[in-house]
This record gives C-alpha cells, sequence and structure tokens, in this order.
C-alpha cells in the first residue's frame, strides 16, 4: 500500500513538472531543436547514445567542456547550459532542453 501511493505522489508531482514534454515513444533517436545558442534555440537530445558531449564534439571538434549549469526559467522547461571553450579559445554557451521525468514513462 505505502508503495502505491508512493507512486501516485510521484506521478502526480512528475506530471505537474513535466506536462509539456513529448511522448517520445515515437521519436527516433537523435538531435532535435534548435542549434543551441540561445534558450530559445535549445538542442533536444532523444535517445541514449545522444547526449550534449556527443553533440559539442561533432559540432565544435576540439573543445572542451568548462562547465554545466541546471537553468530553470519561470515555466515548466529546464536547461543544461554547457560553457564550452572552442579550439580558437573562444567560450560559447551551448543550451540543452532537459526532457524526462516520470511523466515521460508512458507505460501501456
Amino acid at each position: 500500500m505505502l508503495s502505491f501511493l508512493f507512486s501516485v505522489a510521484i506521478s502526480a508531482f512528475g506530471g505537474d513538472l513535466w506536462s509539456e514534454s513529448p511522448d517520445l515513444r515515437k521519436v527516433k533517436p537523435g538531435f532535435y531543436g534548435g542549434d543551441g545558442t540561445s534558450q530559445k534555440k535549445a538542442v533536444i537530445a532523444v535517445g541514449l547514445d545522444y547526449s550534449a558531449k556527443r553533440f559539442i564534439t561533432q559540432k565544435y571538434p576540439g573543445s572542451t567542456i568548462d562547465s554545466v549549469a541546471l537553468v530553470v526559467p519561470p515555466g515548466k522547461k529546464r536547461y543544461d547550459v554547457y560553457r564550452v571553450k572552442k579550439r580558437d579559445g573562444k567560450k560559447i554557451d551551448a543550451w540543452f532542453q532537459l526532457l524526462g521525468g516520470l511523466a515521460d514513462l508512458k507505460l501501456d
């Protein structure tokens, strides 16, 4: 009984937090969204083999990741922002929209 109540509480919380997330069951793995240069152009990585690190490595060869920060602006979307040092020494931010959470687990 306790486990059922815990599941209901978590599902309710997760559903509220992530209600804008798409159903990813029908989406092929890959990179979606924008080019990562701003919050509005954030990258959405779908699939275990598609990570922020892979995107950065492909888009900015020879770059290094200096830091990662979680950004939670007002609303329901959340972002990881990677501070990337490019091969030429210039630092840029790469934005990735975070998806997931309990509400995205569609169990049939």
